[in-house]
């Protein structure tokens, strides 16, 4: 069955995909800046690369900068037992705002998802190990993984029970293959390692419950916090309820600003400092209006 999907995804999903990213990249700057990027991909990872030791390799993969921070702690770790660190995106906003300072460590972006491509990123990059941070799995990627018999991790995985792609006929046949490529799934509680468990079942695949990397994240932030009278000069804060909301979506921010107009007729001192998800100009502007 898997070799089945692996078929049926490059003669269908790959051509399908491709136009759809290109098509999509007209109207968003960050899939057309995702594009523009990878065209020097593989030339630009092998100079990169050539800085590294000889130690054992681990490629470590997060879709966006929020999965980022879950594998720092991760990073941490490796590099105490001193593996090489490949840090591969898939979008731009992870790439560009991720802070690396390590000389160890390295960052590209992933290719798109064909069979030549991925079969060359891992030519150049030969890892022993590929973590991949919460969801954004490959079909490709890990179907040549396991051919090379490169061991895959899939670190803080949750189960959604809203996800329909597991219970729809056809497409979590497909979803299960592409889970059993993996061979150890890291999940964060009881709920998500009986939910994999039991979809998975047979599937030689270890399901280990071993928390959420992104707390150990804040943990160490926190011990390294300084505090700083940036955002809230002088006393403005005196006397005052705090509202944050953190990394918004234009639907968080439908359901909540009207709130927030509706308790302020009952509190005039409520202060609230958004922060939107992606903090460019025209959002800013568009929130202000709102």
């Amino acid at each position: 069955m898997r070799t089945l999907w692996f078929v049926i995804y490059n003669l269908i999903g790959i051509p399908f995909l491709w136009v759809l990213f290109r098509i999509y990249s007209i109207f968003n700057s960050k899939v057309r800046e995702g594009f523009t990027r990878r065209r020097d991909l593989f030339s630009v990872l092998d100079k990169s690369l050539s800085v590294l030791n000889k130690n054992k390799r681990v490629l470590i993969h997060s879709s966006s900068l929020g999965e980022f921070q879950q594998a720092l702690p991760l990073v941490d770790e490796l590099r105490k037992k001193n593996y090489d660190i490949v840090l591969s995106f898939f979008s731009p906003s992870g790439y560009n705002n991720s802070k690396i300072n390590y000389t160890d460590v390295i960052k590209t972006y992933i290719p798109f998802d064909s069979v030549s491509k991925q079969k060359n990123f891992l030519d150049i990059i030969k890892p022993d190990i590929i973590i991949f941070m919460r969801y954004d799995l490959w079909y490709n990627l890990l179907y040549e993984s396991k051919k090379r018999q490169i061991k895959t991790v899939l670190a803080n995985a949750r189960y959604d029970e809203k996800d329909l792609t597991w219970s729809i006929p056809v497409v979590s046949s497909f979803k299960k293959n592409l889970y059993r490529m993996i061979d150890y799934i890291f999940v964060i509680d009881d709920f998500d390692e009986s939910n994999y468990k039991n979809k998975l079942r047979g599937a030689g695949v270890s399901i280990v419950k071993i928390g959420d990397s992104k707390f150990e994240r804040v943990y160490h932030s926190v011990k390294k916090f300084k505090r700083e009278n940036i955002i809230l000069p002088g006393n403005i804060n005196k006397d005052r309820k705090i509202f944050v909301m953190g990394s918004s979506w234009k639907d968080d921010e439908d359901i909540i600003l009207p709130a927030i107009d509706k308790s302020l007729e009952y509190d005039k001192t409520l202060l609230t400092l958004l922060v939107p998800h992606e903090p460019k100009e025209t959002k800013i502007e568009a929130i202000e209006k709102l």
